[in-house]
């Protein structure tokens, strides 16, 4: 059996550090998500800064997506899906990444 490597070992000064700044990013973003509503306010936040727009928004302007759009949802003000419009139809494949923030609104059980 072959012997486990540190990843650690491998990554140089330059991507130690960014990684360092996106650990201390990710620890603030969960202090302040700490309820499934904090959460998805600060992804939506987050998301308008990365140029994504909301897709209520869009319906009522009679915006259609475009290949390159970045757009999000937001469901029960707990939940946020974001998309970014491909180029090839819908019939040719679709590419989904899933997460959950693990906000606990009631006792473990």
């Amino acid at each position: 059996m072959a012997e486990k490597k540190n990843a650690w070992l491998g990554y140089s000064t330059k991507e130690e550090k960014e990684l360092q700044s996106l650990n201390e990013a990710y620890k603030k973003f969960l202090s302040n998500s700490k309820t499934e509503r904090l959460a998805a306010a600060n992804i939506i936040r987050e998301a308008e800064k990365a140029g994504f727009k909301n897709l209520d928004d869009l319906v009522k302007e009679g915006v259609k997506p475009a290949a390159g759009d970045r757009i999000y949802a937001v469901g029960m003000k707990k939940t946020v899906a974001l998309f970014v419009i491909g180029k090839e139809s819908l019939t040719e494949g679709l590419s989904i990444l899933g997460a959950a923030s693990g906000s606990e609104t009631g006792p473990a059980v």
